[in-house]
């Protein structure tokens, strides 16, 4: 009994105990949340501190960066001061010694009205005049002379015999592919010297940065700079700069004719020539030229490089030729009015449906002499261009080939707004018969629209009766026609005479 109760006291002791110390448990495990909860915090603070002083490192450092950048550029420019203060010191004490020198005196200045007296009336003229006399013999010998060399040159030329060589003379002729090159390829930069004080223009050869103050050389045609030794590296020929303004205007059809210089000749846009010239120079050998697709992504991004450039054209030398071809197909296709623009579309389609080829070729002439001269000269050079790849045994595109790939780029449909299918089929045919007349045209009639000046004026039409029909018809006209050969605007009788009310 003693036990029991003993272990009873025991127990309602540790009762008591655990009682006791439930409440002391309950504020510390509060407070030691609390103290987890502001060290998690504190935490925090330190992490976002510590971020913030290295963003602020990296900020001192790049102003450090700058701002020796800036002393350096200081510097240079003090240097170019005193350097052009030294020149202009120069200039003024050269100018200041010119200004000192005494001018010529001549005998009518030094003499005065008191150095001589007016009495040559009193004065007896010599009777013979040494001087008159000396004059009149040396004109006597120069007639002499002039004389005896003239029965000289009667008496040579009596006895040389000329005799004709006419016969048995070769004309020079030049080769398909070198007559378009005299005006084009000969093209020369104009450079001239230059100084730098902007840090963003880089060389358009090795495309790296100019120094502040540095000396470069700047093209006057197209804009292109280069170093010293980076001149001869740039590629030729030199095609004159054109604004790119006019690309990124809405509403405003696009033609070949905002891409090049009116005022140079022969007028066709430099990424066709330097891509061409490329192409002739490396892919003549690559097979499937124009069929073969390149990187879509390198060929609008170099498209984008020819159009946005303003310092000459970018360097394509290490490009893939089938990247290059798919540039002037991109190019081409840009454009809202094709090379065949589409007020001549349908005189080239009836020109091409003829079968016999000697009917076809005076109306097809006919038809690209009326086309405005960028256009004009544009397909003369891509016609030649085709012709060499077509000539070209490795790259295996015949006339059919080049007429399927390239016909709907050149030719172009006859509306820009959709068309029926049935309508793309039967023009894509017509597109492919006739950019294979254009092909069989001769080498020679191209060749002369880019290299003959004379050939940027209008010529006459090939058939008198066809200017009769278009004499009869009348002046109101919209566009040309194959019946009319001859493309006149539309023109009406606006400015009537008023008649009188009463």
């Amino acid at each position: 009994m003693a036990e029991t109760n003993l272990t009873l006291s025991l127990v309602a002791n540790f009762d008591d105990l655990v009682r006791r110390l439930i409440p002391y448990n309950t504020e510390l495990t509060d407070f030691s949340i609390e103290m987890v909860k502001l060290i998690d915090t504190l935490n925090e603070q330190l992490n976002y501190a510590q971020n913030e002083v290295k963003e602020f490192k990296e900020r001192c450092n790049l102003l450090e960066l700058e701002n020796h950048k800036l002393s350096a550029n200081l510097k240079n420019t003090k240097e170019a001061y005193k350097k052009e203060v030294a020149m202009r010191a120069s200039v003024c004490r050269d100018r200041e010694g010119l200004s000192k020198i005494n001018e010529i005196n001549f005998s009518s200045e030094l003499l005065s009205d008191d150095d001589f007296d007016k009495s040559e009336d009193d004065i007896d003229e010599p009777m013979n005049d040494r001087r008159g006399e000396i004059k009149f013999t040396s004109n006597k010998n120069l007639l002499a002379a002039e004389e005896n060399r003239k029965q000289t040159e009667i008496k040579f030329a009596s006895t040389q015999n000329l005799t004709p060589i006419k016969e048995n003379i070769s004309k020079p002729t030049l080769l398909p592919g070198s007559q378009s090159k005299s005006r084009i390829e000969n093209r020369a930069h104009s450079f001239a010297p230059k100084k730098l004080f902007r840090s963003n223009e880089t060389c358009t050869v090795c495309n790296s940065k100019f120094g502040f103050y540095a000396a470069y050389f700047r093209c006057a045609d197209c804009r292109a700079c280069v170093h010293g030794a980076c001149k001869t590296k740039l590629p030729t020929p030199c095609i004159p700069y054109t604004t790119s303004n006019q690309i990124d205007k809405k509403g405003r059809l696009l033609t070949i004719a905002d891409f090049v210089n009116p005022n140079s000749r022969p007028c066709i846009p430099g990424i066709i020539v330097h891509c061409c010239r490329e192409i002739e120079r490396r892919g003549l050998n690559e097979p499937g030229l124009y069929r073969i697709p390149g990187s879509d992504s390198e060929v609008k991004g170099l498209v984008e490089k020819f159009l946005r450039s303003k310092s000459g054209v970018p360097i394509i030398s290490h490009v893939d030729v089938h990247v290059l071809c798919g540039v002037i197909r991109n190019f081409l296709n840009r454009l809202d009015d094709p090379l065949i623009t589409r007020v001549l579309w349908k005189d080239f389609i009836d020109a091409a449906k003829m079968e016999n080829s000697e009917d076809r070729r005076p109306y097809l002439i006919q038809a690209v002499s009326d086309l405005p001269i960028p256009n004009k000269h544009t397909l003369a050079y891509l016609i030649l261009h085709l012709k060499r790849v077509m000539s070209s045994p490795h790259c295996n595109m015949p006339i059919s080939n080049i007429a399927k790939v390239l016909g709907p780029t050149i030719i172009g449909y006859s509306s820009n707004t959709e068309i029926l299918t049935v309508s793309v089929y039967s023009e894509t045919s017509a597109q492919i018969k006739t950019l294979e007349a254009l092909l069989n045209l001769p080498s020679d009639f191209w060749s002369e629209l880019i290299s003959d000046p004379v050939s940027e004026q209008p010529k006459p039409a090939p058939l008198v009766e066809a200017v009769n029909r278009r004499q009869s018809i009348g002046s109101r006209v919209v566009g040309g026609s194959l019946q009319s050969q001859v493309l006149n605007p539309w023109t009406s009788n606006r400015r009537q005479k008023k008649r009188p009310l009463f």
